[in-house]
C-alpha cells in the first residue's frame, strides 16, 4: 500500500476547486456570439440587446430610458428601420437604426447598406444614444468594437463611448470627423449575470450631424483548462 500523501492530496483539492469554478464560470457556449448588428430588431429588449437614451452619459446605465417606438423611415427610397422616443424626438434623433436597403449617399450621410447607426443630441445637444447589452449569464467575454464615421463634416468630432456598468473602459472625442473615420476597441472581461455594456455615442453640438455607425460583437470566451497543468506541475 503507498504511503499517504499530503501533497498528492492537496494537488488533487486544488485541482478540484479549479476544474468545478472553470465549469461554472463558462455558461453560454463558446460558439456563441452577441452581434449588435445582426441581432437587431423590432423588439426593445431585444435578447441581450436594448436600445434606448440618456440625459448624459454619467447617467448609465440606471437611468437609461428605453427607446419606445420602432418605425421605417426612408431617405432617397432606401429603407432605415429603428428605435426612437416619441416623446423625445427632434429632426429624427435621438435613434438607432438599420439601413435594410441599399448603399445611400446624399453628399451628407452614407449609409452602407446593413450598417447600424447611432445618433446622439436631439432636444438637447448633452442626450446620447444607447445599444446595451446586458450578461445572460456568469462567464468571460471577448468584446470587439468600432465606430465609424458616417456623416461628411462633422464639425465638432463624434463622441463615443462604451461603459461596463456605468465606468468608461473606451472613450474618444477627437478622432471621427467625417465619414470613414473609425476608433476601435477591444478587450476581455469577466461577466456577472445581469451586468451591462453600453455602446453610446454623444453629442458634437449638432443636431444634424451625428450619424456613427457601430459594430459590436461579444463573445464568450471558455477559461483555458489550467487546472491539469497546475496538477502535473504540483506533482513534479
Amino acid at each position: 500500500m503507498k504511503k499517504f500523501s499530503l501533497k498528492l492530496f492537496i494537488s488533487l483539492f486544488i485541482c478540484a476547486l479549479l476544474c468545478s469554478s472553470q465549469l461554472a464560470a463558462v455558461s453560454p457556449p463558446a460558439a456563441l456570439t452577441y452581434d449588435a448588428n445582426a441581432d437587431f430588431g423590432d423588439s426593445n429588449p431585444n435578447g441581450v440587446w436594448s436600445y434606448g437614451w440618456t440625459a448624459k452619459v454619467g447617467d448609465l446605465p440606471s437611468n437609461l430610458t428605453p427607446y419606445n417606438t420602432y418605425a421605417a423611415f426612408g431617405f432617397g427610397g432606401d429603407k432605415f428601420e429603428g428605435w426612437y422616443d416619441k416623446y423625445n424626438w427632434v429632426l429624427y434623433a435621438p435613434v438607432v437604426y438599420k439601413n435594410y436597403g441599399n448603399y445611400f449617399d446624399d453628399g451628407n450621410v452614407v449609409i452602407p447598406a446593413g450598417a447600424l447607426i447611432l445618433h446622439g443630441t436631439g432636444s438637447s445637444p448633452d442626450n446620447v444614444s444607447v445599444v446595451e447589452f446586458t450578461a445572460p449569464s456568469a462567464g468571460r467575454y471577448s468584446l470587439s468594437a468600432s465606430f465609424i464615421g458616417r456623416q461628411y463634416d462633422l464639425g465638432d468630432p463624434g463622441h463615443v463611448y462604451i461603459l461596463y456598468n456605468g465606468t468608461t473602459i473606451f472613450e474618444d472625442s477627437t478622432k471621427i470627423k467625417t465619414v470613414g473615420d473609425i476608433v476601435t476597441y477591444s478587450t476581455i472581461l469577466n461577466l456577472r449575470a445581469g451586468e451591462k455594456i453600453d455602446f453610446v455615442v454623444g453629442k458634437n453640438y449638432s443636431i444634424y450631424r451625428d450619424n456613427i455607425e457601430l459594430q459590436a460583437t461579444i463573445k464568450p470566451v471558455p477559461l483555458p483548462p489550467t487546472a491539469p497543468y497546475l496538477l502535473l506541475l504540483l506533482l513534479d
